[in-house]
């Protein structure tokens, strides 16, 4: 009897192992989940009459609706202070700023596909800047515009270049005079 009960005990644990399997899926089966993504679209819409939690009334909302998900896949939108989770046909109004979307599927462990999404931002520091009526999608700071987003390593490039062309110059000059003290030497 207590090896029936063991038996019996055994496939009850490892029946629920196997229903709950989210395990590593292999380089063919994301391959496959992925192409099943393909025709995946969401829109982005202005959430004109966003309402925050207290009430008030909250300018510069996109709402993303999702579109012909495939069923059993979520998608995840996260920046550096949330996470949010929606499926198909589920609707999500998030504020400007670059979010990482990342699409999961209920028979592997991680992420499916990923990539980065920058919603754009809504006239968020308008009053500091007149710039920000020519283009109002955009709040006008230095960060965001987008003349201004490479100028980091613009800067890192032009001081290299400063740098290695000084060293060049520096190199001719010492042949110059070492080639004028060897003539006056011959003479």
């Amino acid at each position: 009897m207590s090896k029936v009960l063991q038996l019996l005990v055994t496939i009850i644990f490892s029946s629920t192992f196997i229903l709950n399997v989210n395990a590593e899926c292999s380089y063919e089966e994301i391959n496959s989940l992925q192409t099943q993504l393909d025709n995946f679209t969401f829109d982005l819409t202005y959430a004109d009459d966003y309402i925050d939690m207290n009430g008030d009334f909250q300018e510069g909302y996109f709402r993303i609706s999702t579109n012909s998900l495939p069923e059993s896949f979520t998608v995840s939108f996260s920046n550096q202070y949330n996470l949010y989770e929606i499926s198909n046909g589920e609707t999500l109004t998030l504020n400007g700023g670059v979010y990482n979307v990342e699409f999961y599927n209920s028979m592997c462990e991680g992420p499916i596909k990923s990539y980065e999404l920058k919603i754009p931002y809504y006239k968020q520091y308008c009053e500091l800047n007149d710039s920000c009526e020519d283009d109002i999608w955009f709040d006008g700071t230095y960060e965001n515009k987008a003349e201004n987003q490479n100028k980091k390593d613009e800067k890192k490039v032009n001081v290299r270049l400063v740098i290695v062309l000084i060293s060049l110059i520096i190199i001719i000059v010492v042949a110059i005079i070492i080639l004028i003290v060897r003539r006056r030497r011959i003479k």
